[in-house]
């Protein structure tokens, strides 16, 4: 199995220039009527097809994770490891190095195709299996549903292409030739067909032991999705101007003038609509906790501790009921190579000399800003904020308080996504930690612990530990899909399974309410309710969130901040913001909570370099603190570009603009 497959991968990069298989296979080589000998190696086969996914949870090397201003990395990695950092530089290109090794930015481009391909030789073999063991009744409607998995692929690879490089080229068979990229709405209608045809080939939900592959649900909310994205302002409008100075030949296949009737957004809107009512229909509801409390093993009585244990773990209960599709898992690919990077180094009895969890990736201040306040109402207009909305005020310690005003009087999303200075951050085992972010002379200090290298720590140890170790540049920590049950100690750090999220209901209810306000320009009953559910899962007032009666773009910029807030550390902003095209203007320090922080010159945080709360709690730019790398975003950074080897193969292809 392992040479057939490595045939067919050397076969596809070679594909959009030749149309012929391999003649000659060497009589050890497996052959491809070996791969299709009965149903185990059949099915096999179409678990091949599922292994191009690249996992969501990889920070390192695929648009989403890190490629915003949700999280930043420690100015100390080099690139050669982490090159999602050469991507905010705005460094790729299309003669940038591309491949799929652990270290390499992906080619999503060449991978997608090559699983396209893989798809198509199942689909074009799978009639000739004869079944070894399984009776015919049994194996023809599994090999219907197989059948429908493959179309779901085909689909899902295309469309994972399309989000990534705008309009692509469609692929119909494994023997494709070369051909030119198809128009967008070409694109959006061929892979919503694809959509719709595995969704009449597939069961509507997935038995335990399957969980991971495609189902009827999965593929009306994956469709969905497409749908939304397509309506969107990227490829219905442009009002930025972002193919403006395209070529003629790549301008032909976008839609640079708005839909007036509203058709792609009602489109959209009904295709939300039937993949929710698909979700109700298998029991997917919004996730709440219902468990004593984790901590004290008590009742939970509080609502608002009920609130936090509810968000805290959404992400950490696995394949609970709001998860229509997603990962789990714990391997150096997936799970732990991401905790590792992300959980504070230090934590409890950890020693400071031990590498593991890392702790270099943090959030900015947009992150921490963009949540609301108790109240359920942005923080900077919140008349019972309590301080003034500036940098000063933001920062002021209150009077008998430990931390800062930015940090108090927050909704419990932002308690269940953010760690700060003099908050809980729970760790191994469930255990209460207080993070401790600010410096102090106190060797047994967690930010101490976490940072010295040795000596007794004096200034010139500290500042010498902040500048070669390992350590969160903002100020703040992550604790969003990090596991509480992870085991951590002075010997000892295992990192928990998890589950991230490709797809879950809240998704879907934000993505109908954004379709109802671009559709409607105001929010239907259906809209209001899916809001409603979302706010009282977070301990706010479902009934009364404040933009319950906007219309137009106030509206429209209200559901996108929801949108936002919810999703945050679950790979969305980096495609929100550009289908929305406010990619540029949110970098450039020019919306809602970040206005004035551009992000040129590095993303902003708090001054880690600050012994005490007056130098600590300071608003800094990466370019004053010295240690964050700038997030230089462009026009060209809204589509990816096409490396220039497979526009060389095919001279049929456009490049997208700008590169």
């Amino acid at each position: 199995m392992k040479n057939i497959i490595s045939l067919l991968c050397l076969t596809f990069m070679l594909g959009l220039a030749s149309c012929n298989m391999l003649d000659v296979v060497p009589d050890d080589t497996a052959t491809l009527a070996d791969a299709f000998k009965d149903e185990d190696k059949a099915e096999g086969f179409l678990f091949t097809c599922y292994s191009y996914q690249y996992d969501p949870r990889n920070f390192r090397t695929v648009p989403g994770r890190a490629t915003t201003d949700e999280m930043v990395a420690e100015s100390r990695w080099g690139a050669q490891w982490f090159p999602f950092k050469q991507y905010n530089e705005n460094v790729i290109g299309s003669s940038f190095s591309m491949g799929t090794g652990l270290y390499d930015w992906r080619d999503i481009w060449l991978d997608g195709y090559q699983a396209i391909r893989q798809c198509y030789i199942f689909l074009e073999n799978i009639d000739a299996v004869v079944p070894k063991t399984t009776p015919s009744n049994v194996y023809e409607p599994l090999k219907q549903q197989w059948k429908g998995e493959a179309y779901f692929l085909v689909a899902y690879y295309h469309h994972l292409i399309f989000q990534n490089y705008g309009p692509i080229v469609l692929v119909e068979a494994a023997d494709a030739l070369q051909r030119p990229r198809s128009s967008v709405d070409d694109c959006v209608d061929k892979i919503a067909g694809w959509y719709d045809l595995a969704t009449n080939m597939l069961p509507p939900s997935t038995t335990a032991a399957n969980y991971g592959r495609a189902n009827a649900t999965i593929a009306k909310a994956m469709k969905a999705k497409l749908l939304l994205y397509a309506a969107s302002p990227l490829f219905n409008g442009d009002p930025e101007g972002v193919f403006a100075n395209a070529k003629d030949e790549f301008k032909s296949l976008v839609n640079t003038v708005r839909d007036v009737t509203n058709s792609r957004w009602n489109r959209a809107l009904e295709a939300i609509d039937e993949a929710i009512t698909a979700a109700q229909a298998q029991n997917k509801r919004l996730y709440t906790y219902n468990g004593p409390d984790p901590v004290t093993q008590t009742a939970v009585t509080d609502p608002q501790r009920k609130a936090y244990l509810n968000l805290r773990n959404l992400l950490i209960d696995k394949w609970n009921s709001e998860i229509i599709w997603g990962y789990a898992g714990t391997s150096r690919v997936d799970g732990d190579e991401w905790e590792r990077h992300v959980a504070p180094r230090g934590l409890g009895t950890r020693r400071n000399d031990v590498a593991n969890p890392v702790g270099g990736l943090s959030p900015s201040l947009a992150t921490v800003k963009i949540f609301y306040s108790a109240n359920g109402l942005p923080l900077e207009s919140d008349p019972a904020r309590g301080y003034p909305w500036t940098s000063e005020g933001r920062m002021t310690i209150p009077s008998g308080d430990s931390t800062c005003n930015l940090h108090r009087n927050r909704e419990q999303r932002f308690y269940a996504a953010i760690g700060f200075d003099k908050g809980i951050f729970e760790y191994d085992g469930w255990k209460e930690f207080t993070l401790n972010l600010k410096r102090s002379i106190d060797a047994n200090d967690l930010y101490v612990q976490g940072l010295r290298v040795g000596g007794t720590g004096a200034e010139s140890d500290l500042q010498s530990a902040i500048q070669n170790q390992d350590r969160m540049e903002t100020g703040y920590a992550i604790k969003k899909n990090i596991n509480p049950n992870s085991q951590c100690n002075s010997s000892t750090w295992t990192a928990s399974e998890t589950v991230f999220p490709v797809m879950r209901l809240a998704d879907l209810y934000l993505a109908y309410a954004e379709a109802c306000a671009e559709a409607n320009g105001s929010l239907d009953a259906k809209a209001k309710e899916y809001i409603k559910e979302i706010h009282n899962r977070a301990g706010l007032d479902g009934n009364n969130f404040y933009y319950k009666d906007y219309t137009g773009q106030a509206l429209v910029d209200a559901v996108r901040r929801e949108r936002m807030i919810e999703l945050i550390f679950e790979s969305a902003w980096h495609y929100d913001l550009r289908r929305w095209e406010i990619a540029e203007k949110w970098h450039n320090g020019q919306l809602w909570t970040n206005t004035g922080y551009s992000e040129r010159d590095g993303m902003w945080g708090l001054n880690i370099t600050g012994r005490d709360a007056a130098t600590f709690y300071r608003e800094v730019s990466g370019v004053t603190s010295g240690m964050s790398t700038p997030y230089r975003f462009e026009k060209r950074m809204y589509l990816m570009p096409i490396a220039i080897n497979h526009i060389n193969i095919n001279d049929m292809l456009v490049q997208n603009p700008g590169y």
